[in-house]
């Protein structure tokens, strides 16, 4: 909207025929818009004041001042005052500020991944971002509040919060039960059934910052495949050592013995010094099955042969701890 200020000198006036010259010390405001021209008119010296005669006149001289000419469509002229010219009265309301009107401020706002200068006069933050034309959605982040009132270099963040399900299978272990069984040899076991590893299909609220995971929520678990627990019997029964004794000593796991013994150390002493090698034996033991010296003087093969030797006179029961190993 553009404001012009005309002052007329003269117009001629052609009123019911007649052509007189018309005089007239006029100011004319007018405010030029989409609808047309609003005048604010002065005196009239030469007796024709009318009001009706007034708006011709000012029409006229605002059309004639802004370049029309007379075959132009004039634009609609609507006034906003006539008579004579006084100095009006100065409102109330122009002359107090307005205590409800806040004053212009500019704050940034950073989101997706930009900062957005905004001039506004909100009371809220919220308000701010609708001036600034920034949508924000329910679920969105606002730092500050949305109710929080907006100062001057305000730096406001806003946080794109966005959700996704996904969906992921997990492998279940199976557990091992383990069962005595009488029909057993102690040191002895057997697997009555096999274990079978389960599957569970997981479902996730994924929520995401700004396009990134910041956590996930398990909603839902559905058993693809149940897990199946493994089932082993350990023997219970006591072998007599007349049995061993007769049972074959090159398919006894002396491998086994050994590791428990001394962690399958041909040097190892134990006890205190009282034992020594593979097998643990004691100086006078080894002496009693054809070994000189001390057992961690011989090889591993000599101890395993003296320790044979053994078990066939006695069985495991020089082994009273982990003899059981010679049967897994």
């Amino acid at each position: 909207m553009q404001r012009h200020v005309v002052r007329l000198a003269e117009a001629r006036e052609r009123v019911g025929g007649v052509t007189g010259l018309a005089t007239r010390a006029l100011v004319v405001t007018a405010l030029v818009g989409g609808t047309g021209a609003y005048l604010h008119a002065g005196t009239s010296t030469n007796g024709d004041a009318t009001p009706d005669g007034a708006q011709r006149f000012a029409a006229a001289g605002l059309h004639e001042a802004a370049g029309y000419d007379a075959a132009q469509t004039l634009s609609p002229v609507r006034t906003l005052a006539s008579g004579p010219a006084t100095d009006p009265e100065p409102r109330a309301a122009d002359a107090a500020p307005n205590k409800n009107v806040r004053p212009t401020m500019l704050v940034n706002v950073f989101h997706d991944g930009c900062s957005t200068p905004v001039i506004t006069t909100a009371r809220t933050v919220t308000g701010a971002l609708a001036q600034g034309e920034i949508v924000v959605g329910p679920h969105d982040l606002v730092q500050p509040g949305r109710a929080a009132t907006p100062r001057t270099g305000m730096g406001i963040h806003v946080v794109r919060v966005r959700f996704r399900v996904e969906h992921a299978n997990v492998k279940v272990r199976y557990d091992v039960i383990r069962k005595p069984d009488a029909h057993l040899t102690r040191g002895h076991s057997k697997v009555v059934r096999s274990g079978r590893t389960g599957i569970t299909r997981l479902t996730y609220r994924v929520v995401l910052h700004d396009g990134k995971v910041d956590h996930r929520t398990i909603t839902k678990r559905t058993i693809v495949r149940s897990a199946r627990a493994k089932v082993v019997h350990y023997g219970t029964k006591k072998a007599s050592s007349a049995s061993r004794a007769h049972r074959s000593v090159d398919n006894l796991n002396w491998h086994a013995l050994a590791r428990c013994e001394s962690g399958n150390n041909p040097r190892a002493v134990g006890g205190g010094g009282k034992y020594f090698g593979l097998y643990q034996f004691s100086i006078g033991t080894w002496h009693s099955v054809g070994g000189s010296g001390k057992p961690t003087d011989a090889s591993p093969a000599e101890q395993t042969k003296r320790a044979k030797l053994l078990y066939q006179r006695r069985g495991s029961a020089p082994w009273p701890v982990c003899g059981g190993k010679l049967y897994t």
